[in-house]
């Protein structure tokens, strides 16, 4: 076996070269920054740089989450996306139609990298993105205020936070929570169901889970 020292420059970029443009969905395209693509009839092209942040639309957590949101994002929404991540949930939200995106992470590395996202698709008016935690105060000046939420993190944060995730939506909102590994499921589903969440929808791609809650 041979091994060989890779600068970490070096290794931050030698990815893009597998990076290419990606369909979701009916209308969903994500286009690397560094790539050109031009759009076709109704499609909405997301432009991503991901950078050291997770979500660039190949992991089946997020493209499930993507096709979802292009199901229930309906014109002027108010959305939250927590564990934003690069962004890219955001980004499809505002894209489709939502009027206000409110994200959340607990990375600086993250925050920065959804930021610049926002900024490259000219979406600082209708995105915000904020570093912190959906926590219990938190979720109380959140409170019924948003008609969809995004949760695409691991199934025992979402667990842990299941009562926050519900009592930020109106009454009839939509939750899509993913990052759920079918045998760690029960450590989501229970939670939020246990809050009084309703399972309308759910959709598996291998072993990753992602479930469609309404309140």
């Amino acid at each position: 076996m041979q091994t060989r020292i890779v600068n970490e420059e070096d290794w931050a970029n030698a990815w893009k070269d597998y990076y290419h443009v990606t369909h979701i969905g009916r209308k969903l395209v994500i286009r690397p920054s560094w790539r050109e693509y031009a759009p076709k009839d109704d499609e909405m092209v997301l432009k991503l740089d991901p950078g050291m942040a997770f979500g660039t639309g190949l992991h089946p957590t997020t493209r499930m989450c993507l096709e979802q949101i292009e199901q229930h994002v309906k014109p002027g929404m108010k959305v939250l996306d927590v564990g934003t991540g690069s962004g890219i949930l955001a980004l499809a939200a505002a894209k489709l139609g939502a009027a206000n995106v409110y994200c959340i992470d607990n990375s600086s590395v993250a925050v920065e990298s959804a930021r610049a996202n926002v900024a490259a698709n000219e979406l600082n008016d209708r995105i915000s993105v904020v570093l912190g935690e959906l926590n219990e105060t938190e979720a109380k000046r959140l409170a019924d205020q948003f008609d969809l939420v995004l949760a695409n993190i691991i199934a025992r944060v979402i667990g842990a936070i299941a009562p926050q995730l519900a009592e930020v939506l109106t009454p009839g909102g939509i939750l899509i929570a993913s990052g759920i590994i079918e045998v760690r499921r029960h450590e989501a589903e229970e939670p939020l169901l246990a809050t009084g969440l309703r399972q309308v929808d759910e959709v598996e791609i291998d072993d990753w889970v992602t479930l469609v809650m309404e309140k």
